[in-house]
């Protein structure tokens, strides 16, 4: 990479900032900030999942905060993956979540 698309993508970024702190951003960067990342976005792997919570008008990760992932038919879903959506959303949680 060479030095000026270096500095031209530090002076894009910061530009994006400053535009971010006057409170100037996108429609989806204000969703984000209210209900977290899509569970397409995070659950894209578990399309059975997404499927299930898109039915159930699911659309936001902040929706699953109150979930009860043991109401989850277990003929479609196994324990094994019901483990591993909880972890994932842990996971999530840990790293992402914005308080």
């Amino acid at each position: 990479m060479s030095q000026g698309a270096s500095k031209t993508k530090t002076l894009n970024a910061e530009h994006e900032y400053l535009r971010f702190k006057e409170g100037d951003f996108t429609s989806e960067i204000e969703r984000y900030m209210v209900y977290g990342d899509s569970v397409s976005k995070v659950f894209f792997r578990y399309r059975s999942f997404v499927e299930y919570l898109t039915n159930s008008n699911i659309e936001y990760i902040s929706e699953l905060d109150t979930f009860d992932f043991s109401t989850l038919d277990h003929d479609k879903f196994t324990d094994l993956q019901i483990s591993k959506l909880t972890e994932k959303l842990a996971e999530y949680n840990t790293l992402r979540k914005i308080i």
